[in-house]
C-alpha cells in the first residue's frame, strides 16, 4: 500500500512550497535537508489520511476543515473550522472519528494550520 506525505519547506528566496512524496517511490524527506535549494523544511511528514473533501482534494493531517452540520431543524445550520489529526489509528476532527462512512460532502479543506 501506498502511503503519501507532505513537507512544507522554504527556499532562500523566501517562497514556501508543499513537496509531496510516497513510500512507493522512495523519496524520504532527510533528502529535502542536504538539497542546496531548501533553505529549512518547516514541516515534514504530514500523512495523507486516504480521505478526500466535497471538491475531491486529499486531507492531510493538520488540514484545517469547515464542516456543516445540517440539524433537523434548518434553521440550525452549525459551520466549524476544526484541524485534522491522526490519533489512536483514527482520523479525527475534535472528538469526531471521520471514516469513508462519514458523509464529506459536508467536508472542505480551507486551509492548514501550518500557513494561517
Amino acid at each position: 500500500m501506498e502511503i503519501k506525505f507532505r513537507a512544507l519547506v522554504e527556499y532562500p528566496s523566501g517562497e514556501k512550497e508543499w513537496l509531496y512524496y510516497t513510500t512507493k517511490t522512495g523519496k524520504i524527506i532527510s533528502d529535502l535537508y542536504v538539497s542546496e535549494k531548501v533553505r529549512k523544511v518547516i514541516i515534514d511528514d504530514l500523512q495523507d489520511t486516504g480521505l478526500k473533501d466535497k471538491n475531491g482534494k486529499d486531507i492531510y493531517v493538520g488540514d484545517i476543515v469547515e464542516i456543516i452540520w445540517d440539524y433537523i431543524q434548518e434553521d440550525l445550520i452549525d459551520k466549524r473550522k476544526l484541524e485534522i489529526t491522526i490519533s489512536k489509528g483514527a482520523v479525527r476532527v475534535d472528538d469526531l472519528v471521520l471514516t469513508e462512512n462519514f458523509d464529506l460532502k459536508d467536508v472542505e479543506v480551507i486551509g492548514n494550520k501550518y500557513e494561517h
